[in-house]
């Protein structure tokens, strides 16, 4: 059992997206690298405005409303934002998430993205496979590998060198849309395919009801997908900015998580059961409408922050059992291992139930530690 456990970590290790230690921690309302700067480590940011127009030596992690990476990358992007361009330099692997994302630019490794409204351009080149899902999907690029996809709306117009597979409420072959290997869709709608447009391999037409019972709309499976990219890029980049710019608080946190995991698991049921019941109670009573709100206010954001700890104590429990180290107290390779697993099985019904027990201990965590720190203040 563990050989297997141990095969799939390494599995999961060597499609990682971080590969050095060394960082450069930023956040605030706005980063910017201009074009004349050189960082020789990688970069982790968060802000409003982040744009890297200089040259990274290492591996970009970031986060923000707006995200441009116009410079030279020469490890992988891993990016979150409203606003996503990716018109640089990267020599590895791209994973974004975001409302409206570009990507104008040569990729040698793979590319997964999750989106609105997601454009590959035409003068784009990826070297691996793509795994995108969003609202509207524009693959106009030449992609040497597979195609994997999810989209309302998903237009076809490169060279795939390998096959594609879709789910989708509308797919469009345009006339330089060339396939080599098989197209294999899944749509309630015939694939519309200009003259011009070439598929060499198997073309295969899956209608929704032959896969779901109650033809309740292909729509809801690309959903599920994007939905699933989305929360995997987000929750990823999420718990390795907390983990780097507040390094004592995580230390701390996984540290007491180590030692009270069940105890701080049954302190998350309670908050998670409490908290509401609380706030309607306060709704109903003729002054307490504000003291519910900013309950809810606190509630909401210790869920938000038990999302992202799920994943980092998950990694540490896993690393701390495959090193026989009690003391390891978590790095970016533990963190992404647990938020890839706890992903996973949000994908395998039988295995929920973990989630749900990292989830609840993180969220006593966090509860634990922020009524500590409130009490802690009062006696000063």
């Amino acid at each position: 059992m563990k050989k297997l456990f141990l095969a799939v970590v390494a599995l999961i290790v060597a499609v990682l997206p971080l590969g050095a230690e060394a960082a450069m921690i930023q956040s605030g309302t706005s980063y910017v690298l201009d074009g004349s700067q050189t960082l020789d480590e990688s970069l982790y940011a968060s802000g409003g405005t982040i744009s890297v127009a200089g040259k990274v030596e290492g591996d970009v992690v970031v986060a923000g409303g707006s995200v441009t990476v116009s410079g030279t990358v020469m490890g992988d992007v891993l990016a979150t934002g409203g606003t996503l361009n990716i018109t640089g330099t990267v020599t590895d692997d791209v994973r974004v998430a975001g409302g409206q994302i570009l990507i104008d630019t040569n990729i040698p490794g793979d590319l997964n993205v999750a989106g609105g409204s997601v454009t590959v351009t035409h003068d784009s080149l990826i070297g691996g496979d793509i795994l995108i899902a969003g609202g509207t999907v524009e693959l106009f690029g030449e992609v040497a590998g597979d195609i994997h996809g999810a989209g309302e709306e998903v237009t076809l117009d490169g060279t795939i060198g390998g096959s594609v597979r879709l789910y989708a409420d509308r797919v469009t072959l345009l006339r330089s849309a060339r396939i080599s290997g098989d197209l294999v869709y899944s749509s309630e709608r015939e694939a519309t395919l200009e003259e011009g447009a070439l598929v060499l391999g198997e073309l295969t037409h899956n209608t929704y009801s032959k896969m779901f019972p109650g033809n309740l709309g292909l729509g809801i499976a690309g959903l599920l997908i994007t939905g699933w990219i989305f929360k995997l890029i987000t929750t990823l980049i999420a718990a390795l900015l907390l983990f780097l710019i507040f390094t004592r608080l995580s230390g701390s946190i996984i540290r007491k998580n180590a030692t009270s995991f069940w105890k701080q698991a049954g302190i998350g049921f309670l908050i998670a059961v409490v908290g509401p019941i609380a706030a309607g109670l306060l709704f109903i009573t003729i002054i307490g409408s504000a003291v519910a709100g900013a309950v809810l206010a606190v509630y909401v954001f210790l869920l938000v922050l038990a999302g992202a700890y799920a994943g980092i104590l998950a990694g540490n429990w896993i690393f701390r059992w495959l090193r026989k180290d009690k003391n390891f107290s978590g790095n970016w390779a533990s963190i992404s291992v647990g938020v890839i697993v706890l992903s996973l099985f949000y994908l395998l019904p039988p295995l929920l139930l973990i989630n749900v027990v990292f989830f609840l201990s993180a969220l006593g965590a966090v509860g634990q530690f922020g009524w500590e720190a409130v009490r802690g203040s009062k006696n000063k």
